[in-house]
């Protein structure tokens, strides 16, 4: 469902501020944000008083072709090259038959979970497919280059060689609590791979003046607790990271990681003595900075794109609403102008003849026809979405 759309009385929870406004939307943009707005001519008007509006968020971490996986493992590990040697030898069935399902479905899967939960851009640790480039139902970013890990490159220096100039270099790196991972900050240090370009994701097993090498070269970590503690009951030290390294915040597939961005943002919030709207930055201009996004990604601004979605005003303090939130309290998801999915009580005017999707006990119109066919061709895999129906 895509024009022109007033969007009344909407209160906005940007990562540095709130503010009540009226948000005129067109041709994917947002035109206008003022009070008091007028209606104009074939504007779709709805009314949002007592609904809140929260930017896109931006998942900084994940491996779309595995989110139809629930965890498997035998925790703890003390690395995560164990846990792959792991699951390679003793859930071979599973994996064969996931691995079965097309890589184009397990990719549009991937990128429904994040939608599900408020994120409209995502950062895949993976070579960029051109999958991605046609009708695909998120954004995902691309100006990167990447390696897996030290572990599981077979020509790392080259990976390093093959970076470009003021590109994102990702890499996964201290992901263990053993003497393997605890010096492998220093090793790519060493090979000359830590500078303002590198993202660090998971950084577990890092010490003191790891982090101080971390700040001395510019580079950034994505946080990814939930798959953290499943792995290794252990996570990143934030609270000895913040303020001296960027930290952003990653689900990771649901292979390890968190069904929803709500369940991580969550556990990020449990597991450091950050605030709920420091938490919103994790997911909005924080990874806006590491991966020099556009300046209107994570936020709402005029002339901005259209990204964010809704959610009842049920808190005194707007960033708690969002921090609690889960994927059945979503009222309308936009993504670049164009509504993805809306709740058939809260906005019963945008109800279409689609298809709905039913989340917890909450009808959910979904725009998008691929998407209810997709849910239930993968319905068997889906068990480990809780907040869907999809037994």
């Amino acid at each position: 469902m895509s024009g022109a759309y007033l969007f009344k009385e909407v209160r906005v929870a940007n990562p540095r501020e709130v503010f009540d406004v009226d948000i005129r939307v067109s041709n994917g943009r947002i035109i206008e944000l003022a009070p008091n707005l007028k209606e104009r001519c074939k504007e779709k008007v709805l009314d949002c008083a007592g609904l809140l509006a929260c930017p896109g968020l931006i998942n900084a971490h994940d491996h779309l072709q595995f989110n139809l996986y629930s965890r498997i493992g035998n925790p703890p590990y003390e690395n995560s090259y164990e846990w792959g040697n792991d699951i390679r030898l003793r859930f071979t069935t599973t994996v064969e038959s996931i691995e079965r399902v097309p890589t184009r479905l397990r990719y549009l899967w991937g990128a429904w979970k994040n939608l599900f939960s408020g994120v409209t851009l995502v950062m895949h640790h993976d070579p960029y497919s051109h999958h991605f480039r046609f009708l695909f139902p998120i954004s995902v970013f691309r100006h990167y280059t990447f390696a897996h890990s030290l572990g599981n490159e077979t020509n790392i220096v080259q990976k390093l060689n093959d970076r470009k100039q003021n590109t994102p270099f990702v890499i996964h790196l201290a992901e263990g609590t053993d003497d393997v991972t605890a010096t492998e900050v220093e090793t790519l240090k060493q090979l000359g791979g830590m500078d303002e370009r590198t993202v660090v994701v998971h950084a577990i097993n890092i010490s003191p003046k790891d982090i101080d090498v971390l700040k001395q070269t510019g580079t950034s970590v994505v946080w990814c607790p939930s798959s953290n503690q499943f792995l290794f009951g252990k996570t990143a030290p934030v609270y000895a990271l913040w303020g001296k390294v960027p930290v952003a915040l990653g689900t990771d597939s649901t292979l390890t990681g968190s069904v929803t961005m709500f369940e991580e943002m969550q556990s990020a919030h449990r597991m450091s003595t950050r605030s709920a709207q420091e938490i919103l930055q994790m997911v909005t201009e924080t990874p806006r900075r590491i991966f020099n996004l556009p300046f209107d990604a994570g936020q709402i601004l005029e002339s901005g794109a259209a990204d964010f979605f809704l959610l009842p005003s049920n808190s005194a303090d707007p960033y708690e609403a969002i921090l609690n939130a889960h994927p059945e309290d979503i009222a309308l998801l936009m993504r670049q102008g164009k509504i993805i999915f809306s709740d058939d009580t809260t906005l019963p005017s945008l109800q279409n003849r689609t298809g709905s999707l039913l989340f917890g006990e909450r009808h959910k119109t979904i725009t998008n026809h691929r998407c209810i066919k997709l849910f239930h061709k993968l319905r068997p895999f889906l068990h480990h979405y809780s907040y869907l129906n999809a037994n």
